[in-house]
């Protein structure tokens, strides 16, 4: 496993945290999912995180409700995580 699904893989653990925190259940089991194909090396992991994002009502649209000082850090997240997933699709 590399640096970068690494460093993905902890950025989903943070992600799925503030999720669980804000009762996001449906986008929190979407990350959780795709953590645990990543833990076990299926690049579906990728593709599931990467899938979230782009059109109405996607993971990039979704703002924190219940924890809303949080939202700046949330953003910077979900942008990190596109960003890894991203970079490691095109390693592929």
């Amino acid at each position: 496993m590399g640096s970068k699904t690494k460093e993905l893989i902890e950025v989903l653990d943070r992600l799925v945290q503030m999720l669980d925190d804000d009762g996001q259940q449906h986008w929190c089991d979407w990350m959780s999912r795709a953590r645990k194909r990543l833990i076990e090396s299926d690049f579906n992991g990728v593709e599931k995180v990467l899938s979230a994002y782009g059109g109405m009502g996607s993971f990039n649209d979704i703002c924190l409700s219940k924890i809303t000082r949080k939202n700046d850090r949330f953003s910077e997240l979900q942008t990190r995580a596109w960003e890894l997933a991203t970079a490691i699709k095109h390693e592929q």
